[in-house]
């Protein structure tokens, strides 16, 4: 099973984005290169709203010049507080990535989605900065700062946050990792996803 364990902090804009990613702490943590990406994000949902009544995510994300289909689902009663079911494969065509996105593990019901009956609900412009950061304990996660803004009903709203993603070995370091983040830059542990948020724009909450 796709699993992703991330942590979301709130920032007050740019500015503060930008001191995330210089700062002098995380110097000796970087591996590679940092990367840029342009991402164009569109929720899917049913008329009758099918994947909200089971409490999944399901869109595609243009990264740059590639599309990625993704599903979310919501973490297991007494799973890790920051993890969730996650499974992505690259495709433009709900009705090409649903049995895909089977085939990897995720929940078999997406083979009774009628890909043509999927409608936009909402999206996301924005400009995502990553880096790979090697922790004390051998961990591995991914430092993302995000600027742009929500879609959805016809309105648009501004949003600027870093996300930490674990990639390899325990949550531990990364969760401390971002404590410190959050005294450094007066940073807020975000509770809602990208989603949620956008899906509240559009239904002008």
């Amino acid at each position: 099973m796709g699993k992703e364990l991330e942590i979301k902090l709130g920032a007050d804009g740019e500015e503060t984005l930008e001191r995330v990613l210089r700062w002098e702490a995380l110097a000796p943590l970087r591996r590679g290169e940092e990367q840029t990406f342009r991402m164009r994000t569109v929720y899917y949902d049913t008329a009758d709203g099918q994947l909200a009544a089971r409490r999944w995510t399901l869109r595609c994300r243009q990264e740059n010049e590639t599309s990625v289909i993704c599903l979310k689902t919501p973490r297991d009663p007494g799973e890790e507080k920051y993890l969730r079911g996650e499974w992505q494969t690259q495709s433009a065509q709900m009705a090409e990535a649903l049995p895909a996105l089977a085939a990897q593990g995720a929940p078999q019901a997406l083979l009774t989605l009628d890909a043509g009956a999927l409608r936009p609900l909402c999206g996301a412009e924005f400009t995502r900065q990553t880096v790979l950061l090697a922790l004390e304990d051998g961990s591995i996660c991914e430092l993302a700062c995000d600027r742009g803004v929500f879609t959805g009903g016809g309105r648009r709203r501004s949003f600027a946050e870093v996300e930490l993603e674990l990639k390899q070995g325990e949550s531990g370091r990364m969760l401390a990792l971002a404590r410190r983040l959050m005294q450094a830059f007066s940073l807020a542990e975000e509770p809602k996803s990208k989603f949620q948020r956008a899906k509240a724009l559009a239904a002008g909450e």
